[in-house]
């Protein structure tokens, strides 16, 4: 009874809704259908339970810069979704909630190249010092306290995405 609805057409794709969030896709094959609506009100009919998958991208956003699950642009704009589909979708039992999809390997891939200052902070807070790399750590080796420590700042915005997506 509970059926995941994927609701972007791939990595940071295009929704299957008819989106109005700032760099938010609608997809073109919808025709100007709405492929959320029709599922959520046919599911309705069957006490079905709808989880709306949101995979983000690896790299940039379609359009714009947000690179990464850290960025504030990338998180603003999942979370205009969450709230646009909210609105529009919320009076349906159907909607059970949202399923963040594969953003562990959407993270894997950034290297937070542009995140030294953010990473060293992090550093500082949770152990009390700060990184003084001039490029994050790169090489997979366990017994670097600062690869373990970048592993767990990896971990950390993951967790961070799914507890906004949550919310």
């Amino acid at each position: 009874t509970d059926v995941i609805f994927f609701v972007q057409q791939h990595r940071g794709g295009p929704y299957l809704y008819p989106a109005t969030v700032k760099y938010a896709r609608t997809d073109k094959r919808m025709e100007g259908r709405d492929y959320l609506d029709e599922t959520l009100s046919e599911a309705e009919h069957y006490g079905m339970k709808i989880w709306l998958a949101l995979t983000p991208p690896i790299g940039p956003f379609h359009g714009t810069g947000f690179n990464g699950l850290n960025n504030p642009g990338m998180l603003k704009l999942y979370e205009d979704v969450i709230v646009e589909i909210c609105e529009k979708y919320g009076k349906y039992k159907s909607l059970a909630g949202f399923f963040p999809h594969e953003v562990d390997c959407t993270e894997i891939a950034d290297i937070h190249s542009d995140d030294l200052n953010d990473f060293s902070a992090y550093c500082k807070k949770n152990f009390g010092e700060k990184y003084t790399g001039i490029i994050m750590p790169n090489k997979t080796d366990p017994d670097d306290k600062w690869w373990r420590r970048y592993a767990l700042y990896k971990n950390e915005i993951v967790n961070n995405f799914n507890i906004m997506v949550d919310r």
